[in-house]
């Protein structure tokens, strides 16, 4: 509870990991109905055979494209929140150092990357000064 209170733990995070996971359910849901759907009218001759078709593919691209977008969306808020989350670090290395003079160098322990899951990289500030 103390990195809580102390911000040393983000929940942001958890949050966009969570808003991903439900927009990924509701997408795919959707885009699987309107593809049953769409063949199901098709197989019983109630829609047109073009309409149909282009209702499937639809579907399809939702199904593909839009989860990539979505999934992309996503990234780019975590990207976003760790960035506002290091910046503070970086400024208060060393004050009296101008922020180009202040280098970060992201650290990757051995063993410590896990296939298809985002991590917060560690973080070594050095002041050149």
């Amino acid at each position: 509870m103390s990195g809580y209170f102390s911000f040393q733990k983000l929940i942001t995070t958890t949050i966009v990991k969570a808003v991903y996971f439900l927009g990924f359910i509701i997408l795919s849901t959707l885009s699987i109905t309107l593809i049953v759907w769409a063949g199901l009218r098709l197989h019983d001759a109630n829609i047109a055979r073009q309409l149909g078709w282009r209702y499937v593919a639809v579907g399809t691209a939702g199904l593909i494209i839009g989860n990539i977008v979505w999934r992309v969306i996503c990234e780019f808020w975590m990207v976003l929140f760790s960035v506002l989350f290091i910046s503070p670090a970086i400024a208060n290395v060393c004050p009296s150092c101008s922020s180009t003079s202040v280098s970060a160098r992201r650290v990757v322990r051995a063993g410590s990357r896990k296939p298809f899951r985002l991590y917060t990289p560690v973080i070594r500030l050095t002041c050149s000064k």
